[in-house]
């Protein structure tokens, strides 16, 4: 699941489709689980990428957390995981 902005831009929209990358939009997240399909997402989401530092671990996650009520109601399986030194592959610079 990608972020909906991603879908707007020219180029990167077909490629992420060419990649299978589908609107995080809860009504195609909704579609995909009624249909028993496997979901990847990042409840962090743009914030936390946007928010992280290449000199700290952090996770930031919403106060609605949704999809783990989906996930219920669906039957479907959680799977938590976790990468550690992801943001610390590259140095990124305060403010950009």
């Amino acid at each position: 699941m990608v972020a909906p902005v991603l879908f707007k831009l020219p180029l990167i929209s077909e490629a992420l489709m060419l990649c299978n990358g589908r609107c995080v939009d809860a009504r195609v997240v909704e579609n995909y689980a009624k249909r028993g399909k496997s979901i990847a997402l990042q409840p962090g989401g743009v914030r936390e990428q946007m928010s992280s530092r290449h000199d700290q671990e952090q996770a930031i996650f919403p106060k609605n957390l949704g999809f783990i009520r989906l996930a219920l109601r669906h039957g479907m399986d959680l799977l938590p995981v976790y990468i550690f030194n992801e943001n610390q592959m590259f140095k990124r610079v305060d403010g950009f």
